[in-house]
């Protein structure tokens, strides 16, 4: 629940830190000192014409001005996640090695979103296999952890059918001549 007097409290602080008076951060945001006030005694929110440039000008996040605390700097990261970037970067490059291949049947290399495949089924004209897998990122950890599964689920099924439709579209590494076929 957003309080405005802990807001408030939180504005006063930040503007009285960075040294500016009330109608130094006024000038500053187009605003009367009355409206800084106003902001700084909880009595009203900042509207959200001027939430973004007063935090600019107080050196924070419209989040951290709209809930009266400050992060840490440095409390967002994919490590803090559990999200390994580096170790992720040398699996890949080491797969790298096994996945290449001559076969005129792959049609695209590591890197691309999905994998596609030349394949014969009889009765399909041009048939193309599109395999795509989804691993779980800082995203879906920070979405289970506070209890957003379902929306997460849907947000990973619609990124697959995005990735997929994009590959498909533009065919990223694929031979021009095996794209063209399928286009």
């Amino acid at each position: 629940m957003l309080d405005s007097r802990k807001s408030g409290r939180f504005i006063a602080e930040k503007r009285k830190s960075l040294g500016m008076t009330q109608q130094q951060l006024a000038d500053k945001i187009s605003v009367s000192f009355q409206s800084i006030s106003k902001y700084e005694n909880g009595s009203v929110y900042p509207s959200i014409e001027v939430l973004y440039d007063l935090a600019m000008c107080l050196k924070v996040t419209v989040d951290e001005i709209l809930t009266g605390v400050e992060r840490e700097q440095d409390s967002l990261s994919y490590s803090k996640a559990g999200v390994d970037i580096s170790y992720t970067d040398t699996i890949k490059q080491e797969m790298a090695k096994y996945l290449q291949t001559e076969n005129p049947r792959v049609l695209n290399g590591l890197g691309a979103f999905a994998s596609l495949y030349d394949i014969d089924f009889p009765k399909l004209e041009h048939p193309l296999l599109v395999l795509k897998s989804e691993e779980p990122g800082s995203k879906q950890k920070l979405a289970m952890e506070y209890g957003y599964t379902e929306s997460i689920c849907h947000d990973m099924i619609n990124h697959l059918v995005n990735d997929i439709y994009f590959d498909c579209k533009y065919c990223r590494n694929c031979r021009s001549e095996e794209r063209d076929r399928w286009l």
